[in-house]
């Protein structure tokens, strides 16, 4: 299998970049053979893990018998010392001897019952000729050392130069892909799954029935993991499909390339993509606020000559005095209108209309968002991939896995575990994806679930597979600090568009504006100030959620 994937990966290398042929490169883009490539370079592992499984089944037999006899303590007596101390004085009993039970153990005037219990091993536990290595060293090694292989293909992804929509897709397939590594681990070959192929039952006792479960568990797994790594594959070979995933279409792409150029001590490259980066900024800005109808705001009660309350309205900008703007309030109280400053101005960060109005939820089973048009366009192959990898997530991984996990957890031991709540938490994201088309802006109750439980989630052991015990505790406290950040980040997003006004309104000033434009950066300021704090809080609590309870 080595021989046969180095050899295709090494071919694949030379028609890439060593000798490529003109006619290759014509009809074959360079990261459809990007994406073979890294399919084949992460294949073997998986080929490697589904050998061993098999191997170990196959290779597994029941054992000999284990005579055992059942014996009960019960106090009989109970014994005065001479130091005024006391002890207890118990009486052995063994379960009486009846047809069903293999033998029969006679201890003094009792007929004892003597049950054979057996259970599932292999020949030998040592691998032969590599210095006794033992057999679940060996495949703990090879476990890991294929998570790390394709942890480099798929997440530090050194053949091609990934967007950030490339990257989120590739981050999300690459969960899927641990998870199912970790399925594999802790279900294909525990006692509940192998002793039923054998006739036993979890306790080693012999039972009539014999199933084939570890069959079944091991083709879950395999069609989980098979189905994760085939989906990013798939996703870097048709992304010469893509029309919209050039680089320098997003600000933070941009960014990035920057950051890399200056690292490179590349100051000419870095310069060329500064203006780039502004405009892109600018756009940015602009579409975040609402000139045309006015920006909402409150006027706190010390800029109301005494008024003692809050009020809320709109601005809007009097364009004979720059950095003053008429206020039109809503409450219905007078005065209706006044004039203020623009550093008295402070953002509305109120939710927006009634949740139950007409339009509340909208954006659900549109099939026009996986076909856009007009400047839509260009964003079409990833909603299309964002889409077709919810089902696949939500048939072959969450759900199936999920099952799996409820049965072993759940049904047989009465408690359950971080990976079953992962499942059941994706799972959901999964299912809102599909019903929406893959919009993650479909809004139910004037709120986008989708990406509130998103948020929820992340950064908590429920987006994370390498985790140690299940402590249900902390994650507990971790889901409420990310809640509480939710809320934050709200408010973090609701003064950063009013700082985005700000500065398109300072934009439209020219330099001789110089009191408009003092007005306006004090504002800026302050906004900034407000949301440095609001950083260091979301810090705080996310320290807080990390400490053990």
């Amino acid at each position: 299998v080595f021989g046969s994937f180095f050899l295709v990966r090494a071919i694949l290398v030379v028609l890439w970049k060593v000798a490529p042929i003109p006619i290759l490169q014509r009809y074959i883009p360079a990261t459809s053979t990007a994406g073979v490539l890294m399919f084949f370079s992460s294949f073997q592992f998986v080929l490697y893990l589904s050998f061993y499984y098999k191997m170990r089944m196959a290779w597994t037999h029941r054992s000999e018998g284990k005579p055992e006899v059942l014996w009960s303590y019960n106090q009989t007596d109970q014994l005065q010392g001479s130091d005024g101390g006391s002890a207890a004085v118990f009486t052995a009993s063994c379960a009486p001897y009846s047809i069903s039970c293999h033998g029969m153990f006679v201890l003094g005037v009792q007929r004892c019952c003597v049950n054979m219990t057996y259970s599932a091993v292999v020949p030998t536990t040592v691998v032969p000729w590599i210095w006794s290595i033992s057999i679940d060293e060996a495949y703990n090694l090879l476990k890991w050392m294929s998570a790390l292989a394709m942890m480099w293909v798929w997440v530090d992804v050194p053949l091609l130069k990934m967007t950030s929509a490339d990257t989120e897709f590739l981050n999300g397939a690459w969960l899927d892909i641990l998870d199912a590594v970790v399925f594999g681990d802790r279900h294909i070959l525990r006692k509940a799954v192998l002793n039923p192929e054998h006739g036993l039952s979890r306790e080693g006792n012999i039972q009539p029935d014999v199933t084939h479960m570890g069959w079944r568990i091991y083709t879950v797994w395999f069609l989980a993991l098979v189905s994760s790594l085939l989906s990013p594959s798939l996703y870097v070979i048709m992304g010469f499909r893509d029309l919209g995933d050039r680089p320098d279409n997003k600000l933070e792409d941009v960014s990035a390339d920057i950051i890399r150029k200056v690292q490179r001590l590349d100051e000419a490259g870095a310069q060329k993509l500064v203006s780039r980066a502004c405009a892109l900024q600018l756009k940015a800005y602009a579409d975040d606020e609402v000139p045309k109808h006015g920006q909402r705001v409150y006027v706190e009660s010390a800029s109301l000559s005494g008024t003692p309350r809050r009020r809320y309205g709109k601005a809007y900008l009097k364009r004979k005095n720059p950095g003053f703007y008429k206020v039109i309030f809503n409450d219905g109280k007078e005065p209706s209108t006044e004039t203020f400053g623009v550093g008295a101005l402070l953002p509305d960060c109120r939710p927006q209309g009634n949740l139950l109005r007409p339009g509340c939820c909208h954006n659900w089973c549109r099939g026009a968002y996986l076909t856009p048009t007009g400047k839509d366009r260009a964003d079409a192959f990833e909603r299309r991939a964002t889409f077709l990898e919810a089902i696949r997530s939500l048939c072959l991984v969450q759900l199936p896995l999920g099952v799996v996990r409820y049965y072993f957890n759940v049904s047989l031991t009465g408690w359950t575990s971080v990976m079953l709540l992962k499942n059941v938490a994706w799972g959901i994201v999964n299912l809102m994806v599909i019903a929406s088309c893959g919009n993650k802006k479909a809004t139910c109750l004037s709120v986008t679930p989708v990406e509130y439980i998103t948020k929820l989630i992340k950064g908590s052991p429920l987006a994370y597979i390498w985790v140690g015990p299940p402590g249900l505790t902390r994650l507990t406290s971790q889901l409420a600090a990310t809640t509480m950040s939710i809320y934050d980040e709200r408010k973090k997003a609701c003064l950063s568009a009013h700082r985005a006004w700000l500065l398109l309104e300072s934009a439209n000033l020219g330099p001789e504006e110089e009191d408009a434009l003092r007005r306006y950066a004090e504002a800026v300021e302050e906004i900034d100030e407000q949301i440095a704090q609001i950083d260091q809080d979301m810090k705080m609590a996310s320290i807080a959620a990390q400490t053990p309870v």
